[in-house]
């Protein structure tokens, strides 16, 4: 997946200790994300089950200190591998967010990779500058947090 001029990317991931069907389940839906992300503040209706292509749900985060309502559609699923949504939101923001499943020693190796910008052009060179940095530790802690969560059986 190449990055898309004038976007920010942030790329993690880490070995999960479940099967690849099981994490598929639990992070494709939604209303599940602010379990593991605390990024996530709420989700609209229609989040709570586990999205396929073309379904669309609403969401409220707050990331990198910034606060903003994300309308959200799936673009592409492929079973327990790969799943890609899109969202435009508040504050000019447009961002991709993907999720890679491959089978590893001990579970799945789970690949979450967010490319996004802001058109609002202060909060844009913000980001490049100073809060991409808040960004990629919230995604390194969100990802933590879901191995957690899976450990404890939360996923289920």
């Amino acid at each position: 997946m190449s990055k898309a001029a004038g976007f920010i990317r942030i790329h993690t991931q880490a070995e999960i200790a479940c099967s690849p069907e099981e994490l598929f389940r639990y992070v494709t839906t939604p209303a599940r994300w602010r379990e593991w992300h605390h990024s996530s503040l709420r989700t609209g209706p229609g989040a709570d089950q586990p999205l396929i292509a073309g379904a669309r749900f609403e969401e409220d985060i707050r990331a990198g200190a910034v606060q903003a309502h994300l309308s959200w559609r799936v673009d592409e699923v492929l079973a327990n591998q790969c799943w890609i949504a899109r969202a435009e939101g508040t504050l000019g923001i447009e961002l991709t967010l993907r999720y890679d499943f491959t089978t590893a020693p001990n579970g799945v190796l789970f690949q979450r990779t967010l490319d996004y910008r802001s058109h609002h052009r202060v909060l844009h060179w913000l980001h490049q500058l100073v809060l991409r940095h808040k960004v990629e530790s919230e995604s390194k802690q969100a990802l933590r947090e879901l191995q957690k969560q899976v450990a404890l059986g939360m996923h289920r």
